[in-house]
């Protein structure tokens, strides 16, 4: 009887308990433990990682978690505490390598308070990284061209972040090769197997093998009206 009592007595304390486990749960409690790495199994030190939310933040490298940016210490590890169970998108950048093309999201599922889930993270030099950037990365065409294509020769390419895809302008000056008025075109870009393509208002604008890239020079074999030119761009500082 006494064993009875007793255990009545504690169902008050058992209750909070249960409460405040509860509670825990819902709270950001979830860590995250990254490792950035290369595909030769190289650990990368003072990468710089950011989290965010959704991946139109990641896109624009916006609005970052609370803790912000963090760099990968010597064993390229780096750590997120206060997490909640959601999707992840996760930026690391360091120099011209970055994991635009590779894994870029992880998903928290922690079932208790302060689980850590770790996460191998592989960063190369990728086209996307070297094409593109988040506010947009500009390129000048400094090859020649006939007379009838003089148009292209003071347009501005414009790409902005993503994996293989992403947003795309192209900036006409005062050679306009269409009848819009507005100088400012927009639309979109892809990379597949080292083909470059670009659309404007969903229409195919232009379309090349890129055979060279580098952060500031870009070589692209292309076809202008039935012939075919090699053409080498210039990234514009900002």
């Amino acid at each position: 009887m006494k064993s009875k009592i007793n255990f009545l007595r504690k169902i008050p304390f058992l209750l909070v308990l249960l409460f405040f486990n509860h509670c825990d749960q819902e709270k950001d409690n979830g860590a995250l433990e990254l490792y950035v790495i290369t595909v030769l199994s190289e650990l990368q030190e003072n990468g710089t990682v950011t989290l965010y939310k959704n991946e139109m933040d990641w896109i624009r490298e916006e609005n970052a978690t609370k803790e912000g940016s963090k760099n990968s210490n010597s064993q390229g590890r780096v750590r997120f505490l206060g997490l909640s169970n959601q999707t992840y998108y996760i930026d690391i950048q360091k120099g011209s390598l970055n994991n635009w093309e590779a894994k870029n999201s992880v998903t928290l599922q922690t079932k208790t308070a302060f689980e850590l889930v770790k996460e191998l993270i592989i960063v190369g030099e990728s086209q996307s990284g070297l094409l593109a950037r988040a506010k947009g990365k500009k390129w000048k065409l400094t090859s020649p061209l006939p007379a009838n294509l003089r148009c292209r020769t003071d347009d501005f390419m414009v790409f902005y972040k993503g994996n293989r895809q992403g947003q795309y302008e192209l900036l006409e000056n005062q050679l306009s090769c269409s009848a819009n008025s507005n100088p400012v075109l927009k639309g979109t870009w892809e990379l597949k197997d080292g083909v470059l393509s670009t659309k404007i208002n969903g229409n195919l604008d232009f379309v090349g093998l890129i055979i060279f890239l580098s952060q500031d020079t870009m070589e692209i074999e292309t076809e202008l009206l039935g012939r075919s030119f090699s053409l080498v761009y210039e990234a514009l500082k900002d």
